[in-house]
Formats: structure tokens, C-alpha cells, sequence
């Protein structure tokens, strides 16, 4: 809580009347049981800022501040690039990204370092095609261009797949390999759709149908309960899929080095976290407590950061992958 509260990221009173129930703090080491120290205090305090980011687009929607919505995403892309240069900024946001951002690059190899930051580009500019598209009622038009176009970067999931590996890195090609990739996914579509399950009430209320239950109800024209069963069943179609991606993974290291099958048992148990957190956070949290908001449409816990306008940022673009800087720690063993 305090690193919420120093980075601006909570008022004093929100943090200290919401912190401990949102549970986002919980929920970062319930996913990462295998990350160590330092590297996950950084995990924590991203997945808190991840989070507050998400509550800064509802803000802006319902203040209608397009513009301000562009500038912020505009900085936290110059963030991303070069974070020492951002961490005093004057909006929270970005220096709580960029604060995080150089911790997790003291933990990282620059191979992992240029694939999270590419990643986080990525779900910036999710976010701002959810914004537009929300915005303009260009909502998505199927389940899939749904998953594919905006939830899976706005949930973060390429970043939660980098992650999976902090602290104990894969070999580049298992990392990229089909089995590893596929659990990874059905992993993170997994705890997109059971998030939506519980989220569709406050979505809906918000007036930011962003969600897989709201696409299945739009698009076939079934009822709520008709759309939380089937998105249930999708639910269990990705804990399949992932035990069988798992299988296959586990097959394909079983003669590697035992540093390799090291690194792949770390992210498998890292993986494995995300199912029990998923049913944890949910039960617990009260993040989706809408009996207890004065407006449905305005969580109790949502604060609109850095009032008055937000300073105008010059965006960086990305060096190319040969020339830019390789920053960071040597790869850690395991």
C-alpha cells in the first residue's frame, strides 16, 4: 500500500479504506508462487498500477476526455521506452509504470526486457482502440475478434506471459514453441473469460461493454444467464486446453538439460497459480461489489488521477531491436 500511495496512484484515504479489499496486492502472489523476492515486490506493484491504469480508461469514458486519455497513453509509450526519464513525471500513472518498468528491468536479460516492452506497447495501444471503439459504439463484432483485437491486450496478457518465466528464464525456443505458447494462452484466456464472468454487471453499468458475457449477448441475442453459461463453458474448454498443452510441454523438455526442465517447472508452476488465483481473487475481492456503489456506474474505488490536465508528452519511438540499448541484469539462473 505504501508504494500506491507514494507513487500517487491512491489518495491516502482511498488506499486506506480500499486497498486491503481489492486485493490486487494478493492476487499478484497468488499467480507468481515462484517468482522470488525483489523481482516479485516489482510484480505486485504492477499488477496494483495495471489495474488503477484499467480505472483511468473507465474515468476518462465517463468524462468524455478523449483527448486526455490520448496524452496519457502517449507518455506511457515514451515511458516504456526510456522509464529512468519518466519516474518523477507529474502524472501517477506514468511514473508508477516507469518505476516498475526499471525495477523489473534489474530482474530481466535484455532479450526479456525488449520482449516486455514491445508487449507493453502493444497493450497500450489495446487500450486505446478499446477507448475509441467504446467511445465511437464500434464495438467488436464476434467472440473472437473480441478475444484477438482488444481483450487480450487490454487484460494484459502478453505481459502476464512474460512474466510467467521472471526470476528463471526460458531458453528463447521453448519460449516460443507451440506447446509452451498454448499453455500459456489457454493460461491467460482462461482468467480473461472467468474475469468476465464476474465483471459483466459492472461492465454493463459503466457503459463499457468490453466483455466476452456483453459480445455473447450483443451478438446472438441470448439472455445475461444464457450468456455467463455459455462463457462458463469457455471457461472449461481453456483448463482443458491447458492441461493438455502442459502434457505436451513437459514431453517435449523431458531429455533437456536439467537447467531447461528447471525453467520450464517454474513457469509451469507459475501457470498453475493463475487457476486457483483466478477462483480466489474473484471470491474475495471487492472490486465487483456493486451492491455497496452509490453509482453503478462509478465504483467506489476509482479516483480520477492528476486533475486539471495532464502534461503533454512527446512519444519516443521504439529503436530498432539491433540498435537499441540492451539495459538490465545478465539472464539469472534458476
Amino acid at each position: 500500500m505504501d508504494w500506491t500511495v507514494r507513487m500517487g496512484l491512491m489518495s491516502p484515504p482511498v488506499a486506506e479504506r480500499f486497498f486491503h479489499q481489492v486485493l490486487y496486492a494478493d492476487a499478484a502472489c497468488w499467480c507468481y508462487p515462484m517468482v522470488p523476492g525483489d523481482a516479485l515486490s516489482a510484480v505486485v506493484d504492477f499488477y496494483v498500477w495495471f489495474f488503477v491504469y484499467d480505472d483511468q480508461q473507465a474515468g476518462f469514458l465517463l468524462e468524455r476526455d478523449s483527448a486526455g486519455w490520448q496524452v496519457l497513453c502517449t507518455a506511457l509509450h515514451a515511458a516504456i521506452e526510456v522509464p529512468r526519464e519518466f519516474t518523477a513525471h507529474r502524472d501517477p500513472v506514468v511514473r508508477g509504470l516507469a518505476d516498475v518498468l526499471v525495477r523489473l528491468r534489474r530482474e530481466s536479460s535484455p532479450r526479456f526486457i525488449r520482449r516486455f516492452a514491445s508487449n507493453m506497447h502493444s497493450i497500450v495501444d489495446g487500450y486505446l482502440t478499446e477507448y475509441d471503439g467504446i467511445a465511437n459504439d464500434a464495438l467488436p463484432v464476434s467472440l473472437d475478434d473480441y478475444l484477438t483485437r482488444v481483450r487480450r491486450s487490454t487484460f494484459g496478457g502478453p505481459v502476464w506471459v512474460d512474466l510467467l518465466e521472471l526470476g528463471c528464464e526460458l531458453p528463447q525456443e521453448v519460449f516460443e514453441s507451440g506447446p509452451f505458447q498454448r499453455a500459456a494462452w489457454a493460461t491467460m484466456d482462461f482468467a480473461i473469460l472467468f474475469n468476465d464472468v464476474y465483471s459483466v454487471e459492472k461492465e454493463i453499468a459503466a457503459g463499457a461493454p468490453s466483455n466476452a458475457c456483453a459480445v455473447i449477448m450483443r451478438t446472438t441475442g441470448c439472455d445475461l444467464q444464457e450468456a455467463i453459461d455459455r462463457t462458463a463453458g469457455l471457461v472449461r474448454a481453456c483448463v482443458d486446453g491447458y492441461r493438455s498443452a502442459e502434457a505436451e510441454l513437459r514431453q517435449r523438455t523431458a531429455d533437456a538439460d536439467p537447467t531447461v526442465r528447471a525453467a520450464v517447472g517454474h513457469a509451469v508452476a507459475n501457470m498453475r497459480g493463475w487457476f486457483p488465483a483466478m477462483c480466489a481473487y474473484h471470491e474475495q475481492t471487492s472490486r465487483y461489489a456493486m451492491q455497496e456503489w452509490a453509482d453503478p456506474a462509478r465504483p467506489s474505488y476509482l479516483e480520477q488521477l492528476a486533475p486539471g490536465g495532464r502534461e503533454p508528452v512527446e512519444r519516443h519511438d521504439p529503436a530498432p531491436a539491433e540498435t537499441r540499448p540492451e539495459p538490465g541484469a545478465a539472464q539469472r539462473g534458476c
